[in-house]
């Protein structure tokens, strides 16, 4: 559990800082590209403004004399019907005349004002009478050099922080590893610490029932000591299961009759209260820790024929690559949705706490059983039936 929750802890840490260094590249690469376009309509406004030249002090927002300097331009100029009336290359020195026309004549029917075509940065005037463009090669190479730099730092710098955090995440873990240790090394001895005292509870109740004979108040003593003992069983389970240990090597085993023997010693007692209990199993074989497994099976019918009214029905499918265990009982005055919660430690429904035994850590021993094999487990209400669903 412990590896499990530093890899946790690296993995969200890291995408944490891909996500920031990522908006930040993002943000600068953007506000330069803006950068780009504003410097280009300010060449454009200031040529329409000189009727085809750059005046030295344009009215149109400042121009830096390097960029007015090597400003690459043309533009084209139309007769009131749409013929063209001049046109202008003599400040740009890869595009002929011809094209220029070309180019001129396609965004003005486009009936855009402004925008890029190749690479230019056109204007349109509003009476259509001049399409000016502005070569913004130079900008752009400078902007997309800019680009591949800002990448490539931000990349070698989140290999750095990633290997960075690997390094400290041990440290920084250090105190919840500590309290956690505690915290199972506390269950455990108190677990066993209480089998002293239940025991001389139990063989103290037992002399009375032998002297006084059985009465309400005994037979109270003895159910509440058997669910102390239940409980502190389940919670060496659980202390022993939150050790995270991988399962030792497993060997393939009849799931089918792993499963079909829980039935059989659940049958009796499920007849014997009047209910209904139907089951079908599909003859397969699993790889994987075969006791745990069969646990788990009695874990789950054991909360349904606690919490069933009249019926529990269990099944086991394949279903592609998987295998699908399926325990349903039916529920009274439980709405409709999902019921992840019931594998909480200690939880118990409001239906729940008004019946007899249950600890709440049954469903969590499940949970943790399912998590060692790498494999899932839902709960949900449908139709007033509850249903858990284990996918192997």
């Amino acid at each position: 559990m412990i590896s499990k929750l530093r890899r946790r802890f690296i993995l969200i840490t890291v995408l944490a800082v891909v996500v920031f260094v990522s908006l930040i590249i993002a943000v600068i690469n953007v506000t330069n590209f803006i950068r780009v376009t504003d410097t280009a309509d300010r060449i454009l406004d200031a040529i329409v403004e000189g009727d085809g030249r750059l005046p030295p002090m344009p009215s149109q927002g400042p121009i830096d004399l390097s960029t007015r300097n090597n400003a690459r331009y043309f533009w084209v100029k139309y007769n009131s019907n749409g013929s063209i009336k001049e046109v202008n290359t003599q400040n740009v020195a890869l595009i002929s005349d011809e094209a220029a026309k070309q180019l001129g004549t396609l965004v003005r029917n486009k009936g855009i004002a402004r925008g890029f075509s190749a690479d230019y940065r056109y204007l349109v005037t509003k009476d259509g009478s001049m399409v000016v463009f502005v070569d913004t090669t130079r900008m752009s190479q400078s902007a997309d050099t800019f680009m591949i730099d800002s990448i490539i730092v931000a990349a070698v710098s989140l290999v750095l922080v990633s290997l960075l955090i690997f390094v400290v995440s041990r440290r920084a873990l250090k105190p919840i590893v500590e309290g956690y240790e505690k915290q199972k090394r506390f269950i455990t001895e108190a677990s066993h610490e209480l089998k002293t005292p239940l025991t001389v509870i139990s063989a103290n109740n037992e002399l009375l029932e032998m002297e006084c004979g059985e009465n309400e108040y005994t037979r109270a003593i003895s159910k509440q000591v058997e669910k102390m003992v239940f409980m502190t069983q389940n919670l060496t389970a659980l202390a022993r299961l939150d050790e995270g240990r991988t399962l030792d090597p497993s060997q393939e085993f009849s799931l089918s009759d792993t499963i079909l023997d829980v039935c059989h010693q659940f049958r009796p007692a499920l007849e014997a209260s009047g209910k209904v209990f139907e089951h079908s199993v599909a003859n397969v074989t699993y790889k994987g820790h075969q006791p745990l497994l069969q646990q788990l099976t009695s874990i789950l019918l054991d909360n349904a024929t606690k919490y069933s009214h009249s019926y529990v029905n269990l099944s086991l499918t394949a279903e592609g690559k998987h295998l699908v265990l399926t325990v349903k009982n039916d529920v009274v005055d439980t709405p409709d949705g999902d019921m992840s919660k019931c594998f909480e430690r200690f939880y118990r429904s409001d239906t729940a706490r008004t019946q007899a035994g249950g600890s709440g850590l049954g469903l969590a021993i499940a949970q943790e059983i399912v998590n060692l094999h790498r494999a899932t487990i839902a709960a949900q209400v449908s139709c007033g039936e509850f249903i858990i669903k284990v996918q192997l």
